[in-house]
């Protein structure tokens, strides 16, 4: 039958998971149930009509007489008080109590019981002192839980502090508080002795837990005290056919996370590395799963239990801060946590919310110290008890269940790993756009020499660190042991010396102490039980009491075993490089590592072949081990494998987790990786080891394994002619993007990006496509004013030059011009004078001296002769000038 329910807060994030589990529109087969429940609600911070998929009606608190309407017509209303204005809290309440007391007045007119539940939270208790109680003498080995409040994170009892056992004088007290007193009359009679008395025990303390029916004890601080007065008035509000529940929930995570959101974010990003939590973290936390809180809604509902405050926490064993905070950073994030001071004054809520919302500090909830006992409704209390039914989603709590929460976490926020693979032959830029491209998605970038050395040096902090703690522990465990040893024998000496007292043997008493008894019959010679070492329940004890210090450090850590196999290859082998077998189970176990399942991973230029590529991406199981020893009464045969079952035993099993989505492919010719070695500096070169010897030798390499003209021959195993390495990723079915080496690398980069993001970009906290479309328009501009700059540069330049050229021109006129301007002077000059005048002053006499001087020598070359006498007039004639 279809039932009325009406939901607060709709959209927040426990109602939406209380909704999700009492919804029914839709069966198991995907089909729209017609006899589904009727479901309303409200949203928290506005009014609106427009409804989720699954509601019936979306109610409007600016309307409250239809709301209360809807209200009074509800068969289940639940209420949380982690969302909202604590205002309308409390008015809201109050107008629901309203109705059903209303309802409760009118009983002719209650066909079903009416149930409201109010979601609270056990910050209720966050001053509630623990619960303790006094171990008496005697009863040690009967307490298994004992444990001292100070490591629960609890105050000792003032009580402790001034409590001291009384002691006489004149008796002798042993271990055991038995009084060993000696008659007065016989002590006459022997010599006194003196006696060396035991120091008193300190008292011991149990932490008890908490359980339902102690919610009266509760104690909040100020700013939880109106959310108890409302648990209060639920509680007190009796009328019939009307049940009101208080379930009060412990620190929620899971689907998508509200608390613990600071610490996935900061785990899943490994920014900072290592993960805060307050103060010494050996304060008890209890937990709840927000789906198993809404099916606890769900049970209490059908089930409307006796007992009306109800513990919603699930069955976490020891749920210390510390511990909550350590499985977060192993399971998500380095495995590294640190401590952080206690706040001086933590943040406080905002005055129109309530003081429970889940966008406080996570500081606040993560101090509360409360040890509790599940609820009976939904754990069961002994393991004589049978199981309760109850369908739990995270029972063991957090630690347990961290790989189903951190999915959960990954598709409510829409995070998916981005796994890339690069490759191509050598200096064609794999690193380079590896680097890029590891830089852009923020995730590791993974090339094979670092990768050894990360992996040599992997966590070693935490290793250091736990060593150190357990080393610790051990000596602390010695001393102990000693001091225990001591201890007890100066209670034997003490009861020795009350024996001699007495007048009697004390060495009756020291065997009857030592257990030196002799055995009875059939006893003697008996071996150890079954899993009991020699030495006795002692030595046993002890055992455990060892393993179990040893388990609980650091949450059961284990030494690295590819790190131990590294180490131990590079003092076995200093020169020589690491085998193939061992660097592809060190690229395994680097790509299941946690950065690289939850962000992803650029895997730079390995495998470089075919074999490679299958032995890490593909694991051939090992052959299980066959019983050997023959049973007892039959022959000792071995079961004999078949050769089908053998084949199935060996077959590769494909690791999906770590295959790379993405596989880029970067094409060149020894042209083109020459030229950009080319371009490269000395340095880089030198850096790179691309070398023209070594660039010939490896580019070859890259081809021989890489060629895809021995596609037909690599068919053929006789050949001898290996498959190239993507031909492994074509095989699974993996688009391969391929693209020339020598390109304009941001060009080059976008379309790897486009291609990476071809099914959609994930979220992963990057930048969205707008902000990338503004960056790319900015890394444009930015080329684009770069480029103007230097064609402005070039202009300038060549304008200069030509200046230059205009100027040295202009000097070689100016020069000239000189000259010109020297000679027109002379012109004007010449013009000046009359040139009958001209001749006879200056070329007449002298042309008529030479011919008279010709006619006096008579020279062979008279015309020769003649021109060198007016030569020679004309130097004189210049001097006098």
């Amino acid at each position: 039958m279809a039932k009325r329910i009406f939901i607060n807060n709709i959209n927040s994030y426990i109602s939406q998971a209380i909704f999700n589990e009492l919804r029914n529109d839709i069966n198991d087969e995907g089909e729209k149930n017609d006899d589904a429940n009727l479901i309303f609600g409200t949203y928290i911070d506005r009014d609106s009509s427009d409804k989720p998929d699954g509601i019936t009606k979306m109610l409007k608190r600016s309307k409250p007489r239809l709301t209360m309407k809807y209200l009074s017509e509800c068969d289940l209303l639940v209420y949380d008080l982690h969302a909202g204005n604590p205002r309308d809290v409390d008015l809201a309440l109050q107008g629901i109590l309203a109705i059903i007391n209303l309802l409760a007045l009118k009983k002719h007119n209650i066909e079903e019981e009416k149930v409201l539940i109010l979601i609270s939270s056990l910050m209720v208790w966050n001053k509630t002192p623990n619960k303790l109680k006094e171990i008496k003498e005697g009863k040690e080995g009967e307490e298994q839980e004992q444990e001292n409040p100070e490591q629960e994170g609890g105050d000792q009892p003032k009580e402790e502090e001034a409590a001291k056992e009384e002691k006489d004088d004149e008796d002798n007290v042993s271990r055991e508080g038995k009084d060993e007193q000696v008659d007065g009359e016989d002590q006459q009679h022997q010599e006194e002795v003196p006696v060396q008395k035991a120091p008193p025990k300190p008292k011991k303390f149990i932490h008890l837990p908490f359980s339902e029916e102690d919610y009266q004890t509760r104690i909040p601080s100020a700013e939880y005290e109106e959310i108890k007065r409302i648990e209060d008035e639920i509680l007190e509000f009796k009328k019939d056919n009307v049940k009101t529940f208080v379930i009060a929930s412990g620190i929620m995570y899971g689907k998508g996370e509200s608390i613990f959101n600071n610490h996935f974010k900061r785990a899943w990003l490994q920014n900072p590395r290592k993960l805060p939590y307050v103060g010494e973290g050996k304060n008890l936390v209890p937990t709840v799963h927000v789906t198993d809180l809404a099916r606890m809604v769900k049970k209490v509902y059908e089930s409307k239990p006796e007992k009306q405050y109800i513990f919603a926490v699930d069955n976490t064993k020891r749920p210390t801060q510390k511990r909550l905070i350590q499985a977060i950073s192993s399971g998500i994030g380095t495995g590294l946590i640190e401590s952080l001071d206690y706040p001086d004054h933590p943040k406080r809520y905002h005055p129109k919310k309530t003081p429970l919302q889940l966008e406080l500090d996570w500081k606040i909830p993560l101090m509360l110290n409360l040890k509790l006992k599940p609820s009976a409704l939904f754990v069961s209390q002994n393991e004589e008890e049978e199981p309760v039914d109850f369908n739990w989603h995270s029972k063991n709590g957090l630690k347990d269940n961290i790989n189903i929460v951190k999915e959960e976490f990954q598709n409510e926020r829409g995070l998916k790993p981005v796994k890339i693979f690069i490759t191509g032959p050598p200096a064609s830029g794999k690193s380079f756009y590896g680097k890029q491209l590891a830089e852009h998605y923020n995730v590791p970038h993974i090339h094979v020499g670092k990768m050894l050395e990360d992996i040599a040096q992997w966590d070693q902090e935490r290793e250091d660190t736990i060593r150190k703690k357990r080393e610790t522990k051990r000596l602390k465990k010695e001393a102990e042991e000693r001091e225990k040893m001591i201890q007890e024998e100066i209670e034997r000496e003490a009861k020795r010396q009350a024996k001699l007292a007495k007048g009697e043997d004390p060495d009756d008493h020291e065997k009857s102490a030592r257990g030196e008894e002799k055995p009875a019959e059939g006893q003697a010679d008996q071996p150890p039980a079954e899993g009991q070492e020699e030495g006795g329940e002692d030595a046993a004890k002890q055992k455990q009491q060892k393993e179990a210090v040893e388990s609980d450090s650091d949450d059961d850590w284990k030494e690295i075993e590819i790190k131990k196999k590294i180490l131990e290859w590079k003092d076995q082998y200093p020169d020589q490089r690491f085998s193939e077998d061992l660097m592809n189970e060190a690229v395994r176990w680097r790509l299941n590592q946690n950065d690289c399942q939850n962000r992803g991973y650029v895997l730079d230029g390995y495998p470089r072949t075919y074999k490679q590529a299958k032995a890490v991406f593909e694991v051939v199981p090992g052959i299980p081990k066959q019983n050997e020893a023959p049973v007892e009464g039959e022959e000792g045969q071995k079961e004999e494998i078949s050769e089908e079952e053998m084949k199935r035993l060996l077959k590769p099993v494909f690791q999906k987790n770590i295959y790379p989505d993405s596989v880029v492919l970067l094409r060149g010719t020894r042209n083109q990786v020459q030229s950009i070695v080319d371009k490269m500096s000395n340095e880089e070169v030198q850096k790179s080891h691309w070398m023209p010897y070594d660039l010939e030798r490896r580019y070859n390499d890259y081809q021989s394994n890489n060629m895809i003209a021995n596609f037909k021959a690599a068919l053929d195993p006789a050949n001898g002619v290996v498959f190239p390495t993507i031909r492994f990723f074509q095989e699974n079915k993996t688009e391969i993007f391929e693209l020339d080496c020598d390109g304009e690398k941001f060009e080059m980069f976008e379309s790897m990006r486009i291609y990476i993001e071809r099914d959609g970009r994930p979220y992963n906290y990057l930048s969205s496509l707008d902000e990338l479309n503004h960056k790319r328009d900015e890394v444009l501009s930015v080329e684009e004013q770069s480029r103007n700059a230097e064609n402005q540069k070039l202009k300038e330049e060549e304008e200069k030059t030509a200046k230059a050229k205009v100027d040295e021109l202009e000097k070689l006129a100016d020069k000239r011009w000189a000259e010109i301007k020297k000679h027109m002077q002379e012109l004007e000059q010449c013009d000046k004078l009359n040139m009958r005048q001209f001749l006879m002053k200056f070329i007449i006499p002298v042309l008529t001296e030479g011919m008279i001087e010709v006619c006096k020598v008579g020279p062979i070359d008279p015309v020769d002769y003649l021109a060198e006498y007016i030569f020679k007039r004309s130097s004189e004639f210049r001097n006098q000038v």
